[in-house]
């Protein structure tokens, strides 16, 4: 995971303290990037982890991160989520953390000037229910999920249904500001998660409008 530091302060959460009294069953991470948790994953002990990341170039670096941490259980699916299957756009950026099935918004430019859209891709999406029954995995093996998709939090969980009943905890992604076009705000996931049983135990929300939050049911 890459960490922006403003005012002395981080957008991330402590996930690690956060899941370490968990014993988790296994997690969802959507927005895998290069595996930057497999560590994390490895030391508490998860049992297993299903990587997404819809960038191609990022499958060795990822695979890498999993050998290197001994999780050789894990699965890694280079596809991006999305509410429905389909042909989308994948916005690129020159860092590849910030790509995004939505192109860059005002408030990403305006704390991020560094980070440039690089390119956009032709691609195909699918959705979580539509993932796990290609790859034959079974949702009630799965009670943790990990949101890290810049802007499409509300487009995974919509392609979910068959999944998201099993799952009591989730880490997101959330932004007051519009980091991403068309991205969902934090007041729009924060009514879905309630509306399906999830309480808000933490939340960090710096400056720049973008941050994380923590749920659990």
């Amino acid at each position: 995971m890459a960490y922006f530091f403003v005012s002395g302060n981080t957008f991330e959460l402590d996930y690690k303290s956060i899941l370490a009294p968990l014993s988790l069953k296994g997690v969802v991470h959507v927005g895998a990037n290069v595996g930057q948790e497999a560590a994390t994953y490895q030391e508490l002990k998860v049992p297993k982890v299903v990587w997404i990341e819809a960038q191609e170039d990022c499958r060795k670096p990822l695979e890498a991160a999993l050998q290197r941490h001994c999780r050789l259980e894990d699965v890694v699916a280079i596809t991006a989520i999305s509410s429905q299957a389909g042909p989308a756009k994948l916005f690129r950026t020159d860092n590849s953390i910030s790509t995004s099935l939505k192109p860059l918004g005002e408030g990403h430019k305006n704390y991020f000037p560094f980070i440039q859209q690089a390119e956009v891709q032709d691609i195909q999406t699918e959705t979580l229910n539509g993932l796990f029954q290609r790859l034959a995995l079974k949702p009630q093996d799965f009670d943790f999920m990990y949101l890290d998709v810049q802007g499409s939090e509300l487009d995974v969980l919509h392609g979910c249904e068959d999944v998201l009943p099993h799952i009591r905890y989730i880490m997101t992604e959330i932004s007051s500001e519009e980091h991403y076009k068309g991205g969902c705000t934090e007041k729009d996931l924060h009514a879905f998660l309630v509306r399906h049983g999830f309480t808000l135990l933490q939340r960090q929300m710096p400056p720049i409008g973008h941050g994380n939050a923590f749920y659990a049911r």
